[in-house]
Formats: structure tokens, C-alpha cells, sequence
């Protein structure tokens, strides 16, 4: 039953991570996003989709630009390309 418990902490930061990105608190909102793709890499959830990388990816992308820190979200806007390829939903 990992699995399950490994989705439900993944959705639990993905939340946590956007009600902190809502109040402006962006060390908080990446430390949360990276905790939630180091997840996302760390273990294999069956049937989760690409997306969610997606997402969270965007949303740590989005504290960079919050905070000015430009190039650092360049990996996960390269990554967001990947997953968009994956996907088939590329411009």
C-alpha cells in the first residue's frame, strides 16, 4: 500500500505548495514543490500522469520568476518542454 501513501503525501505537498505560492512565499512554495518532485522521482506511483509532473514543475518554475531568480527555473521549463513532447500537446 505505499503507493497510496506516497499519492496522498505527493497531492498533500502539491496543495501545501500552491496555499503557500498564494501568500507570496516563495522559499517556502520551491522547498514544498521540490519536496514534491523529489517524491515524484524517488518512487514510482502507478497511473500518475504526466501532468502532475507538469504541474509541479510550473509551479516551482513560477517561485523563480516570484523571486526574480530567472535562470533557475530554466531546468524545469526545459523539463515542462519534455513533458509536453511526452505528451503530444507541444506548440
Amino acid at each position: 500500500m505505499p503507493e497510496k501513501t506516497d499519492a496522498k503525501e505527493l497531492a498533500d505537498l502539491q496543495t501545501a505548495a500552491e496555499r503557500a505560492a498564494v501568500t507570496y512565499d516563495w522559499d517556502t512554495t520551491q522547498d514544498l514543490y521540490s519536496q514534491a518532485l523529489e517524491l515524484l522521482t524517488s518512487t514510482e506511483i502507478e497511473g500518475l500522469p504526466l501532468e502532475t509532473e507538469y504541474e509541479l514543475r510550473s509551479g516551482r518554475a513560477a517561485c523563480h520568476e516570484g523571486r526574480g531568480t530567472y535562470a533557475d527555473a530554466l531546468p524545469d521549463l526545459e523539463a515542462m518542454v519534455r513533458l509536453a513532447e511526452e505528451l503530444d500537446d507541444a506548440p
